[in-house]
C-alpha cells in the first residue's frame, strides 16, 4: 500500500490510530565541551530531556512514549528521574553505536503493527502541543509529515568548479524534528 491508499484504507474504518512518540537522545555533550551530555542539563532548573518527555506528555497522557539512550547513561538517567520525581510513564530503549539504530531500536519496542510515530530529539525541549498535533494530524492524512521552518539567513549554492550563486532562500526550509510517519 502507498501511505495515501493505507489512510484511505483505515479511515473507512473509521480507526483511531495508536499514537507513538520516539524521543531519542545520544549525546555526549563533547560540541558543548563538557562531559555532561546536553540531554541532562538544567534549562530553568529542570534537566532538558525531562523537559522533552513532558512536553509530549503535555500533548496527550495516551501517547506512547519510547525513549531511547545509550544504554551507558542509564544510571545517571534514572538518578535524575529520581531526582526530579519524574513520574510520567515512558518505555526506556538501549540506543546503538550509530544515528540510525536508536531510530531502528525505538521502532522495536511498539507493539503492534498500525498507528503513527513522531520520532523527536530528545534535546528539543520547547516542542508545543501544536505543532505535535499538527505533525500526527498530517501525518495521518498524508502518511508523512516534517516539521520545518523557513531561511532566515540568505544562502548560496557552491558549484562543483567553485563559484557560487545566490538562491531564493524562500524556496528552502531547514528540516527539524519531530519527524513523523
Amino acid at each position: 500500500y502507498s501511505p495515501s491508499q493505507k489512510h484511505t484504507q483505515l479511515s473507512t474504518l473509521n480507526f483511531q490510530p495508536n499514537k507513538f512518540a520516539i524521543i531519542v537522545a545520544g549525546g555526549s555533550g563533547s560540541r558543548m565541551n563538557s562531559d555532561l551530555p546536553k540531554q541532562f542539563m538544567p534549562i530553568g532548573g529542570r534537566p532538558v530531556l525531562i523537559r522533552t518527555l513532558e512536553a509530549f506528555r503535555a500533548y496527550s497522557e495516551q501517547l506512547s512514549i519510547i525513549l531511547v539512550l545509550p544504554e551507558s547513561q542509564f544510571d545517571r538517567w534514572k538518578s535524575l528521574c529520581h531526582h526530579y520525581n519524574l513520574s510520567l510513564a515512558y518505555q526506556l530503549i538501549a540506543g546503538g553505536e550509530t544515528r540510525f539504530h536508536p531510530v531502528k531500536n525505538g521502532l522495536s519496542g511498539i507493539e503492534g503493527t498500525e498507528g503513527l510515530v513522531a520520532v523527536l530529539d530528545g534535546v528539543r525541549p520547547f516542542v508545543s502541543s501544536k505543532i505535535i498535533e499538527a505533525c500526527f494530524k498530517r501525518a495521518a492524512q498524508e502518511g508523512t509529515a516534517v516539521t520545518c521552518i523557513p531561511l532566515k539567513d540568505s544562502a548560496r549554492l557552491v558549484l562543483p568548479d567553485g563559484s557560487n550563486q545566490a538562491v531564493d532562500r524562500a524556496a528552502y526550509r531547514l528540516i527539524q524534528t519531530p519527524q513523523t510517519f
